[in-house]
């Protein structure tokens, strides 16, 4: 069972409307590549060409690297830290780039309850959501079921002289649910470095914006998750993240069910009851994890965990395309196309 492939409508994952934003005269760079498994694009404004492409070029190399340091089953040092988790031994040291980011995870998976959690990198796995081009497989019911019966969570690593450990074997570290947001924060840090001042770093449709065009706020897309086309547009402003989580954005299909891979801890299986979760937030990290949070918290429950998160801008899509809007966020947001099922407004969490 082949997954459906991650690059799919890119042209609309990467929906930022750059050009009705800025003035014609503004010099206007954008440099595509692939990066995280996914399209990268890297719009810069106001620069010359070339100070413009070594900057985004700068971008590339840096999230190449954060691909490489932490894909979970690969040579870098995520991967040599789970190999040696699956054999009970402590890892190799860890950075503390990356030690910062897990105590930022345990802090996000206290607050959603382990909704969140980054320590389910074995059950993404058995559902061969793990890497690039991997193909789904449903685990036999028995290994859920083990797995659910030692449960990981970031509580039972510890770290020992900046090495991690754990007595569970479980326990798989997949920073995914929002190593996306920290990449991207820093890809933008670097950024303003090099003296850029106006920019948006765009994966895979999750962005962060620095600074704003001159004469007006950025606008872009958000894809719909149903059709092709977007559903809706944002006007924002600078320092800016918006991350949206949905079910099509990796999935594959058996004995007509399809399943998706945002998968939840509490049942082993992907989530239900939303197609997409959209945050706007100041910090591109919450902004991430709580994406997956209310995608997991479902359409009952999401408000209660966006009050938690501290998140007010939210945008939500029901299978049936009924959308579901907070106050902040609809103040933002423009629905570019009829929902299927309308539209509820929310206050905000």
């Amino acid at each position: 069972m082949t997954l459906t492939p991650p690059m799919r409508s890119l042209a609309l994952l990467l929906a930022l409307l750059l050009l009705t934003a800025c003035s014609s005269e503004e010099p206007q760079h954008r440099e595509r590549f692939y990066a995280m498994g996914t399209l990268v694009e890297v719009s810069i404004l106001g620069q010359p060409e070339r100070t413009a492409s070594e900057a985004a070029d700068r971008v590339r190399r840096l999230l190449e690297d954060y691909q490489a340091r932490w894909h979970p089953a690969g040579d870098g040092e995520l991967g040599r830290i789970n190999r040696a988790l699956a054999a009970g031994e402590s890892g190799p040291p860890a950075s503390d780039e990356l030690l910062d980011l897990l105590a930022e995870g345990r802090e996000l998976e206290s607050l959603t309850g382990g909704l969140f959690s980054p320590a389910i990198g074995k059950l993404i796995r058995l559902w061969g959501f793990e890497g690039d081009g991997s193909e789904g497989r449903v685990p036999e019911e028995t290994t859920l079921e083990d797995w659910l019966a030692d449960r990981p969570t970031l509580a039972a690593l510890r770290q020992e002289d900046g090495r991690l450990a754990s007595d569970n074997r479980q326990l798989q570290l997949n920073l995914g649910g929002y190593a996306k947001g920290h990449s991207i924060g820093k890809a933008i840090e670097h950024l303003r470095e090099q003296g850029i001042s106006r920019a948006v770093v765009n994966v895979g449709g999750d962005l962060v914006t620095l600074g704003q065009p001159r004469d007006r706020r950025w606008r872009i897309g958000i894809r719909h998750p149903h059709q092709e086309g977007i559903i809706a547009s944002l006007e924002i402003g600078s320092g800016t993240a918006v991350f949206t989580s949905g079910d099509y954005e990796r999935d594959f299909e058996h004995e007509g069910e399809r399943y998706h891979h945002i998968l939840d801890p509490r049942t082993g299986r992907p989530a239900q009851g939303l197609s997409a979760a959209t945050v706007v937030h100041d910090d591109p990290v919450r902004a991430d994890a709580a994406s997956t949070a209310l995608m997991l918290a479902g359409p009952e429950d999401w408000p209660a965990m966006a009050r938690r998160l501290g998140v007010t801008r939210v945008m939500l899509v029901e299978p049936d395309g009924r959308i579901h809007l907070t106050d902040s966020m609809a103040a933002l947001l423009q629905v570019e196309q009829d929902p299927e099922a309308g539209v509820q407004r929310w206050p905000d969490p």
